[in-house]
């Protein structure tokens, strides 16, 4: 079962430093709207990472980095899916993904500016 279900309040989901093998499966995140920070980093997850970030715009910190991901960076991680008007507050102020094996461009909502 998801462990996760049922806590549409958990702020925090820590996960670092382990040795953790597999895949983040999407179902975990599938109630968890109200997460602040993630952590995975240092762990040997691979696969990709689960493009489930749009509806967690309270997301402020996200760690996935040292672990084997491949394919590209989900979009999801640096867009709310909402613009201002429609209450998006997104603010990410710490985004680790470093040391895994990413492949594609970079998001646009994260190049754009640049």
């Amino acid at each position: 079962g998801n462990f996760t279900q049922g806590l549409t309040k958990l702020k925090v989901l820590t996960f670092g430093n382990n040795q953790l093998t597999g895949t983040i499966h999407k179902e975990i995140f599938t109630n968890s709207i109200s997460l602040e920070r993630v952590s995975f980093e240092s762990n040997m997850l691979s696969g990709s990472i689960p493009d489930v970030f749009q509806k967690m715009i309270q997301l402020r910190d996200i760690r996935l980095g040292q672990n084997k991901f491949i394919s590209t960076i989900p979009a999801s991680l640096f867009n709310s899916g909402k613009t201002r008007s429609e209450g998006a507050t997104r603010s990410l102020t710490k985004c680790d993904l470093h040391g895994n094996a990413f492949t594609g461009e970079l998001p646009g909502t994260l190049t754009k500016g640049v």
